[in-house]
């Protein structure tokens, strides 16, 4: 009972964890990217890190995190301060705009890596690579989506 279970139930289980994972986590980031009000340029380069690593799995993680590392920093030199409104936390606007790029960067991080296992945990149980690629991908491009949308409505 015990193999049957092993060889039916938990890929799928571990799978359904890593749809959720990803779902929730590129909500936030698309919230975050969102509140940091990127331009079309950004979302399109981040369209494309994440399209090249639901593609390459975990052998691409290093380049889209060295990537995504690059884009964060050249963010910061080009929006140095944050156009920041009157918010009812106790820190100034040089913690709020230091906090923000960290945990971006953390969370950026974190989800390219997230995305990567995905891959790899998908590709262990389908035949065919464009179906999770597509998948994971379009995924990730709706919670990205969501996560915007979710900012626009709560900031209008």
């Amino acid at each position: 009972m015990n193999k049957l279970y092993t060889a039916l139930v938990r890929p799928r289980y571990h799978q359904f964890r890593y749809a959720v994972a990803i779902l929730v986590g590129y909500t936030v980031g698309g919230f975050y990217l969102s509140s940091c009000d990127v331009g079309a340029a950004t979302w399109g380069l981040i369209c494309l890190l994440v399209g090249y690593t639901a593609i390459t799995g975990m052998g691409g993680v290093v380049l889209s995190a060295a990537c995504f590392s690059t884009m964060v920093i050249v963010y910061a030199f080009i929006h140095p301060w944050p156009i920041t409104k009157a918010m009812p936390i106790p820190l100034t606007p040089p913690q709020i705009w230091s906090s923000t790029l960290i945990t971006l960067w953390l969370l950026g991080s974190l989800l390219i890596v997230l995305l990567g296992a995905g891959v790899k945990e998908f590709a262990r149980q389908q035949r065919f690579p464009w179906k999770y690629t597509a998948f994971l991908g379009g995924l990730s491009y709706l919670a990205l989506a969501l996560g915007h949308r979710f900012h626009l409505t709560i900031t209008t």
